[in-house]
């Protein structure tokens, strides 16, 4: 396994990544202008996903928030069910986002949602479930 860089904020961020960032970013020793970074980061991103749209996010309740605007433009069921036990982040999103987060009770010996509960609460409005490990 290669070693972890900063594990209890970025679990999957290892050394490699951050030298991509870097050589991505600077090029060389001298950082690049305003806008530089970004086309060659597309430039990158389209070498791995051509004839792909790519959207670069500052946040993952940005990310999450904009696919979210997305759906709701398309459906009106605006019901999100999101397990009791996580984030502020989520419901945050998904009321800016214009939706209804619906909380789904933990199980009992659990963190997790509980399946009876997501039985329960599976309606016409709920068009998202979010999960979380």
């Amino acid at each position: 396994m290669k070693e972890l860089i900063t594990p209890d904020l970025w679990p999957n961020f290892e050394a490699d990544d951050l030298s991509l960032i870097k050589r991505l970013a600077f090029g060389s020793s001298r950082p690049l202008a305003v806008g530089d970074g970004q086309a060659k980061i597309f430039k990158e991103l389209n070498y791995f996903f051509p004839n792909r749209k790519i959207f670069l996010f500052t946040s993952k309740n940005f990310a999450l928030e904009f696919l979210l605007k997305f759906y709701f433009q398309r459906s009106q069921r605006r019901q999100v069910l999101i397990q009791a036990f996580s984030s502020f982040v989520w419901p945050k999103a998904i009321m800016a986002a214009g939706g209804q987060p619906i909380f789904l009770d933990l199980g009992k010996n659990s963190l997790n949602f509980d399946l009876e509960s997501l039985k329960k609460k599976i309606s016409d409005r709920v068009g998202i479930l979010i999960t979380q490990n």
